[in-house]
C-alpha cells in the first residue's frame, strides 16, 4: 500500500453515514427553488441554503465567501488553504431546485430502504452533502492536503448558470473542478476536459480505487455548470439523472457514500503533498 492509499485508508474509517444524512435531509428541508422569470424571494432564491453551507464550511475550519449574483442569490465558497502551495481543487454544486409541480411534501425529507427521498435530493443537495463529509473526514483524520480545497455553492443552474458565469468571470478559481450532477454511478463525464488529463485519470482511478469496477468515461447529457467556471471542469456523482426534477426523487445513500470517498482519493491525489 503506497502513502496516499494508506493515509486516504485511515481517513476514510471516520465516514459518518449519519452525519451526511443529517446534512441532506436539512438541506432538503431549505426551500430553494429557482425564481426563473420572478423576483426573487423567500423559498425562491439561493440565499438560506447558501446560509446553511457557509455555517457548515465554518465549523469546519473553512475560510468562508459569498457574493450575490442577484438580490437574494449569492455564490458561497470556502476555502481549505494548505500549508504548501500545491495545485488547487474545487467541489462545486448548484444550490437550486426546478420548481415542485404536483410534487408530494417536496420539502419534507424521509429516510427509507437505504434512500433519502425529498425534493432536489438527488438534484444536487446529494453532491453537496458528500462534499461536506470530505471535509469532515479530513478534519477528523488530520490530513493535511498539499494544495487549497475549495467547496462551493453556485446559484442559478437551473435556468440561466448565472453563478457559474459569475464566478467564471469573478473567482474564486481553481487548477481543477469536480460537480456533482447526477450521472450513472459508474460514470465520470470530462465534458471539455481530455480524457487522458490529470484531472479525469485521478477521477477514474479514485472510482476504481473505492468500488473495485472499471469506470465508464462519456459526455454528460444534460444542461451543467461545468464549462463556465473557467478551468478543467469534470462531473462525478451520486444520484442518477433519471431522479432529478421528478416527482418522487431520492438518492441511494450507498451512492453519497461512493461520491464522496472518491473526491476525498481524487483531492489526496491531484494536490500533492500530503502530510497529517
Amino acid at each position: 500500500m503506497n502513502d496516499i492509499s494508506a493515509r486516504y485508508a485511515f481517513a476514510v474509517v471516520g465516514f459518518d453515514r449519519e452525519a451526511v444524512v443529517s446534512d441532506l435531509c436539512d438541506m432538503v428541508s431549505i426551500r430553494s427553488e429557482n425564481p426563473f422569470d420572478g423576483p426573487p424571494r423567500p423559498g425562491y432564491r439561493e440565499n438560506e441554503l447558501g446560509e446553511f453551507l457557509l455555517a457548515r464550511l465554518t465549523d469546519l475550519n473553512f475560510e468562508v465567501g459569498s457574493r450575490e449574483v442577484a438580490p437574494g442569490r449569492p455564490n458561497v465558497w470556502g476555502r481549505l488553504e494548505a500549508r504548501s502551495k500545491g495545485p488547487s481543487l474545487m467541489l462545486a454544486g448548484h444550490m437550486d431546485t426546478v420548481g415542485t409541480g404536483s410534487y408530494d411534501n417536496p420539502f419534507a425529507p424521509r429516510v427509507e430502504h437505504g434512500r433519502v427521498y425529498g425534493h432536489g435530493s438527488c438534484d444536487m443537495k446529494a453532491g453537496l452533502a458528500a462534499y461536506l463529509e470530505v471535509a469532515r473526514l479530513l478534519a477528523k483524520s488530520g490530513i493535511q492536503l498539499g494544495g487549497d480545497l475549495l467547496i462551493a455553492g453556485t446559484a442559478d443552474e437551473e435556468w440561466r448558470l448565472a453563478g457559474s458565469r459569475d464566478m467564471g468571470r469573478k473567482g474564486p478559481g481553481a487548477d481543477f473542478g469536480i460537480i456533482g450532477e447526477s450521472e450513472p454511478l459508474t460514470e465520470v463525464a470530462p465534458l471539455d476536459v481530455p480524457v487522458e488529463s490529470p484531472l479525469a485519470q485521478a477521477t477514474v482511478r479514485a472510482f476504481e480505487a473505492v468500488v473495485g469496477e472499471p469506470a465508464i468515461v462519456r459526455a454528460h447529457a444534460a444542461a451543467t455548470d461545468a464549462p463556465n467556471p473557467g478551468f478543467p471542469t469534470i462531473i462525478f456523482r451520486p444520484g442518477s439523472l433519471e431522479q432529478a426534477h421528478s416527482l418522487c426523487e431520492f438518492v441511494e445513500m450507498n451512492e453519497i457514500e461512493i461520491a464522496a470517498k472518491t473526491y476525498l482519493r481524487v483531492a489526496m491525489e491531484l494536490l500533492g503533498r500530503v502530510t497529517w
